[in-house]
């Protein structure tokens, strides 16, 4: 549930006052979810100071997307992302995801706990350490992203991050045979840009 993007929102789920707008917003969501068949679906946590009143109302918009979610057999993500792409939004760190997480795998009320989407990007910004990461909680990802750093470019060797390494480490180490989201923005355009694949070494030249 992204709420009115164009308006600011960023999500609902930590946001007070817009309860009512995010209960329906599950709603819209489980009827979309069962007709496209979704694996997963990313619950945003929205613009809210990390205060204990935002995280209580953070875990319990959680809990009803989880119970309306789960036994549908669709998994609900949840990501941190960094605070200059979008400041003040309440999801800002791994380690705060993951207590998310483990504060749902201590509950017998839900049928399944929220997993970690792992953004490349927000990792290295908010982090570093994006392999050391992916190899500690690689058990909690539910979903993978990449996007070049510093700036949401193409995932080539024209940024900070070795994406031949990661690549590499993913399936090789790690043995990660879900899917890899794209989610870059190119610097010329999508087909100009695709020459990072080649880099990357996932198809040849």
């Amino acid at each position: 549930p992204a709420g009115d993007w164009p308006g600011g929102d960023r999500g609902l789920a930590a946001v007070k006052g817009r309860e009512k707008q995010f209960a329906e917003s599950v709603e819209t969501t489980c009827a979309y979810g069962e007709i496209l068949g979704a694996p997963r679906v990313h619950c945003l946590s929205g613009i809210s100071p990390p205060t204990p009143e935002s995280l209580t109302l953070y875990r319990s918009s959680l809990q009803l997307a989880l119970k309306a979610l789960s036994p549908m057999g669709i998994d609900v993500v949840i990501e941190p992302i960094n605070q200059r792409s979008i400041p003040g939004y309440h999801l800002r760190s791994i380690p705060q995801a993951m207590e998310t997480i483990q504060h749902f795998k201590d509950l017998d009320s839900v049928q399944a706990p929220p997993k970690l989407l792992f953004d490349v990007f927000h990792t290295q910004i908010i982090h570093g350490d994006v392999t050391h990461l992916l190899r500690e909680h690689l058990g909690d990802i539910g979903h993978i992203q990449i996007a070049g750093v510093p700036d949401r470019s193409e995932p080539d060797e024209n940024n900070e991050i070795n994406f031949r390494y990661l690549f590499r480490v993913l399936g090789e180490d790690l043995g990660w045979t879900g899917h890899i989201g794209c989610e870059y923005v190119p610097r010329r355009g999508t087909l100009e840009g695709l020459g990072w694949l080649t880099q990357s070494g996932l198809v040849s030249g």
